[in-house]
């Protein structure tokens, strides 16, 4: 090995050089070139050429700087003779040559990540992606080390309350209680009738906020009482079971426990049928396990889906995650015509269902009607090489939290899929009762369980 370039943030850099200024042969200083610019510096250790860079910015066509690295997106961890080091993916070095403008590095990065090949020939390779550290090979995935629930005990982008983290700080910690609080704040955009409220198509519209930091800031703006007081039916936030589950999850997090929300299929919302629907799990300690927790069943959801189990401990035989309904219907155990949602049942919905709760397990919880790709295919151009490739992501998703590091893995993967990614609106048609508004040009189904 010739050489390292530790990426870190501007304290980063000056702090290493604090600690090994013994090896120091160039002092961080801030530094810039025509392209690139950042707090550079540079030591020597037993001969090999150590350069510190933090915060490095890269110069776009109009001029204007990019900066912004994401390093906990691409940090990994090696194990090597007993030793833990923290490394950035190849992923991280292909970002970087895209800013730079270096496209023969980019498409030679490439092709050993992905090759010219599919979607499930693309992702077969997850488990053997390699780095050379000190001159060896070192399999990615079997050395790679996370905590799972210290990782789900802490926000994503969709999860994360900004401003309002301090109205958080206030609420209960006791699910039931909290369920109860949430009930008040949000009413269901296909169940408002039940509260004899009609939704005008601006309140609708409500649902396609998504991230909690907006919800937030819609119901306040609705009440600007303290969220412990119940609001009535008309002034709640207009919402889809994604938002229950997101919103919980965010408050659980707040608390510093851990929580996930999940896509996949509810037994109790039509007769027969498993219906596309979002639950939220929650970590028991004491019980070292998952508990599903459905906040959207208030009183008087549970009359009207008679509703006989805890709705803070959903029994696995009514409601199926994503990866579980693919995997029962690939062994022939149930009809997948018996999974979707309004008029799209079937393997193309089972696919955007166990594709959604991959990202829903890396806190990146897509708005339900959000899909791209793989998903809208026609199942006749669905090749065995795809399915294969989903059957080792559902394997992943349920082998449990010890399987969490190839689960980032397929997840990265499937990210990288699209150069830029570039997640489309699945569009839903001519829905039975209900009727269409355009929201952005999505078009959004009003008039099913979603």
């Amino acid at each position: 090995m010739h050489d390292v370039d530790p990426l870190t943030d501007e304290a980063g850099a000056y702090e290493i050089e604090r600690r090994l200024f013994e090896f120091v042969t160039c002092r961080v200083r801030f530094s810039a070139e025509e392209h690139i610019r950042s707090h550079f510096g540079a030591l020597t250790i037993d001969g090999v050429k150590v350069e510190i860079i933090g915060d490095v910015e890269t110069r776009r066509a109009d001029e204007s700087w990019e900066g912004g690295w994401d390093l906990a997106r691409y940090k990994r961890v090696v194990e090597i003779e007993g030793m833990h080091i923290p490394v950035l993916s190849l992923e991280c070095e292909y970002e970087a040559y895209r800013r730079l403008g270096r496209t023969e590095k980019m498409e030679l990065l490439r092709e050993w990540l992905y090759g010219k090949r599919g979607f499930g020939e693309m992702l077969e390779r997850w488990n053997v992606t390699t780095w050379l550290v000190e001159g060896r090979m070192v399999d990615k995935v079997s050395q790679l080390r996370v905590d799972v629930l210290e990782y789900y005990a802490t926000p994503g982008e969709v999860t994360d309350p900004g401003q309002h983290a301090r109205c958080l700080d206030v609420l209960p910690s006791e699910i039931p209680a909290l369920s109860e609080i949430m009930q008040g704040l949000l009413i269901h955009v296909l169940e408002a009738e039940r509260y004899g409220v009609q939704l005008s198509r601006e309140r609708s519209e409500e649902v396609r906020i998504g991230c909690v930091t907006g919800m937030l800031s819609r119901i306040l703006e609705l009440d600007r009482r303290p969220l412990t007081v119940a609001r009535p039916p008309e002034r709640r936030l207009v919402a889809t079971c994604h938002d229950y589950a997101v919103l919980l999850a965010a408050i659980l997090r707040q608390q510093g426990r851990p929580a996930r929300p999940r896509a996949g299929f509810a037994a109790y919302l039509a007769p027969g049928r498993y219906t596309d629907h979002w639950v939220c799990e929650c970590w028991r300690p004491a019980e070292q396990r998952w508990a599903r927790v459905d906040v959207q069943l208030d009183s008087v959801q549970r009359k009207a889906y008679d509703i006989t189990f805890d709705p803070c401990d959903v029994p696995g035989d009514h409601y199926l995650a994503g990866a579980e309904a693919w995997q029962l219907c690939r062994a022939g155990d149930m009809d997948p015509d018996r999974f979707g949602f309004s008029r799209w049942w079937g393997w193309g919905y089972l696919r955007h269902s166990l594709l959604r709760d991959l990202l829903a397990l890396n806190k990146v919880e897509i708005l339900p009607w959000e899909s791209a790709g793989l998903p809208e295919k026609e199942e006749a151009k669905v090749s065995q090489q795809d399915r294969a490739t989903l059957d080792r992501i559902a394997a992943l998703t349920l082998e449990g939290n010890g399987a969490f590091p190839a689960l980032r893995e397929a997840y990265e993967r499937v990210m990288r899929l699209g150069s830029p990614p570039d997640w489309q609106p699945w569009r839903l048609e001519e829905v039975d009762g209900g009727w269409w508004m355009a929201v952005s040009g999505v078009e959004l189904a009003v008039g099913g369980q979603e």
